[in-house]
């Protein structure tokens, strides 16, 4: 019996989950005509191509997952329509284009995952509008600009997730005085760049992933070394690494005082090693 068919004849679903199946083709358009489908859960099948404004009829959807499938197509702008989501994963696909404003819409949100797919374009302020927003995954993407400040305004934030863009300018002071329950910030291989600010950590188990931006500058403080993980270089430096000659033509020793002589003998000037994503909700 085809899907499009029993969709048609069991108009009361309210949860499909069909994930980890060996199904092709497109997004049933079927689904769109269940009022009362709650939890929609298709990942890891071979369904792709567009992801149509359809979607926009599900109205009830509390949760929402086309996470490790093939969709080519830009994001609808009606997901802003379900303003009821509060889990909208669409993580390994190749979604293209930029992140749609209408996502601000969605006030329930507590989960957005949108990492490792073609995303271009800037990172809206509009995020720190969530109230609700508890993980925030961006990355892998094609993502330019800079890190909005707003984003520091969305004070559940737990997981924030940015490796592997195109991210340039300053890490805003917001993302270090205005997340008080943030457990793990990565912005890992993008194109920061400015002094690092002092990060004021309100739970001793957060950790910041600066690998791989090579133009931040600062000391990392003995009293964040476990939290904070980063390039060992002239510019940035601290936590017993060996650091070299800055722009500046001093060298910084750990304490973070200029010295014009020898710098401290470090353990090692190799970088720290990068902390994992640990995948809770991209698939």
């Amino acid at each position: 019996m085809a899907l499009h068919f029993i969709f048609l004849i069991h108009r009361s679903l309210q949860v499909i989950d069909l994930s980890n199946n060996a199904i092709t083709g497109t997004f049933p358009s079927a689904i769109s005509g269940l009022p009362r489908l709650r939890k929609l859960w298709l990942l890891s099948t071979s369904i792709g191509g567009t992801l149509t404004s359809d979607v926009g009829h599900l109205t009830n959807l509390v949760h929402f997952s086309l996470a490790g499938n093939i969709f080519k197509s830009t994001m609808p702008s009606e997901l802003g329509l379900l303003t009821g989501l509060t889990r909208l994963q669409l993580t390994q696909n190749a979604f293209s284009g930029t992140i749609i404003t209408e996502l601000g819409l969605l006030k329930k949100l507590e989960v957005l995952s949108l990492s490792d797919n073609k995303l271009t374009g800037t990172i809206g302020s509009f995020f720190g509008q969530l109230p609700s927003l508890k993980f925030l995954h961006l990355a892998d993407n094609q993502l330019q600009g800079s890190i909005p400040s707003e984003v520091g305004f969305a004070s559940n934030m737990v997981e924030l997730f940015l490796e592997n863009n195109q991210l340039t300018s300053t890490i805003p002071v917001e993302l270090s005085l205005g997340l008080p329950k943030l457990v793990e910030l990565d912005l890992e291989n993008n194109n920061l760049e400015g002094v690092i600010p002092e990060w004021n950590f309100a739970t001793t188990a957060v950790t910041v992933n600066l690998n791989g931006n090579s133009l931040l500058q600062g000391v990392i403080p003995d009293s964040q070394c476990r939290n904070i993980v980063f390039n060992c270089t002239g510019m940035l430096c601290g936590c017993a690494c060996e650091c070299h000659p800055s722009i500046f033509g001093d060298e910084i020793d750990a304490e973070g005082s200029t010295n014009s002589s020898s710098s401290p003998v470090a353990e090692s000037s190799s970088s720290v090693a990068t902390s994992g994503n640990n995948g809770l909700f991209d698939f």
